[in-house]
């Protein structure tokens, strides 16, 4: 019996619908564009003062109305700020100090150093020039022996605030007087005096603050006296130290006037500075140690700038 064969389209046999396949393969999305990281600061620039929070391990007390203050803003202002202020950015800083996250508030710089000449520049209303160098947050121990070791530099410290940041520094290696004065490239003896000196009644030591008497004057086992006795003894001290000041004073009044009276005979510009040099010390360490005691930290580096000026 033939089969019957029903017709293509009908309802029993639909007919079989093909899907055209395009001649031109499907467009590839481009692949995204990677995000490029944000450019690390320059190591040298300018920045608003507001951008640099101080240093909170600072224990100097810096004011806007102060001579060191005052004395700094003038020299920026007359020749520019010839030192950049070392400082670290926020990150770095706050990787080893978080508990100081309030303190330095939305700052991007944490200072290290150059708290002068921060105070100066606001003072002055003008951006401030940093050196970014995030090696000074290393560790916790290498950010406080900056500002430590910058403080010994001054020309005339406050041995109160050295003792302060030499201590914090003892407590940061749990109280190992000998690894704190490594860090510092300084005898453990030399630690000890510091801490000896936090051992003043706090009348003492603010004696000693506030007339710069230097700490060798007053190293020893002085603490251990009664109250009335540090203070009567530091009081002596800065008698003394101020009639020998008065003295050389009159000397050198003195030694000018008996040059005035004296015929005096062209010497040449060799032997005026041969002379000044042996005054001063034969040696540039011995000069140097002279001039710090005599010229502000503005004009050392202004002196410094000069030297090696080509």
């Amino acid at each position: 019996m033939a089969r019957t064969v029903e017709p293509v389209g009908t309802d029993e046999n639909p007919p079989v619908k093909r899907r055209r396949e395009s001649l031109v393969p499907p467009a590839v999305p481009a692949p995204a564009a990677p995000q490029q990281a944000p450019a690390p600061p320059r190591p040298d620039t300018s920045v608003p003062t507001d951008q640099v929070a101080p240093n909170p391990f600072n224990d100097r007390a810096i004011v806007a109305d102060s001579p060191e203050v005052i004395e700094m803003a003038d020299s920026i202002e007359a020749r520019g700020q010839i030192q950049a202020s070392p400082v670290v950015t926020r990150a770095a800083f706050l990787a080893i100090f978080p508990e100081c996250e309030a303190e330095i508030g939305v700052a991007i710089y944490v200072q290290a150093g150059g708290g002068v000449r921060l105070a100066a520049c606001r003072s002055l209303r003008r951006e401030i020039r940093i050196d970014v160098n995030d090696r000074h947050a290393k560790s916790r121990v290498e950010f406080l022996a900056v500002g430590t070791e910058e403080n010994l530099k001054r020309s005339n410290p406050n041995a109160i605030e050295i003792a302060r940041g030499v201590q914090r520094l003892v407590g940061e290696f749990d109280g190992n007087q000998s690894a704190a004065g490594r860090q510092l490239k300084k005898s453990p003896a030399w630690v000890s005096q510091q801490l000896n000196l936090l051992r003043l009644a706090d009348e003492a030591q603010q004696l000693v603050a506030v007339n710069r008497v230097p700490v060798r004057e007053v190293r020893g086992s002085l603490y251990q006296r009664p109250v009335v006795e540090q203070i009567a003894t530091i009081e002596e001290i800065i008698r003394i130290r101020a009639a020998k000041e008065k003295a050389s004073t009159d000397e050198e009044t003195t030694g000018d006037v008996a040059d005035a009276t004296k015929v005096h005979r062209p010497v040449s510009r060799g032997t005026l500075v041969e002379k000044a040099i042996r005054r001063l010390g034969t040696t540039p360490i011995a000069i140097g140690q002279t001039l710090r005691g005599q010229l502000s930290r503005a004009d050392r580096e202004i002196l410094a700038e000069e030297l090696l000026r080509d």
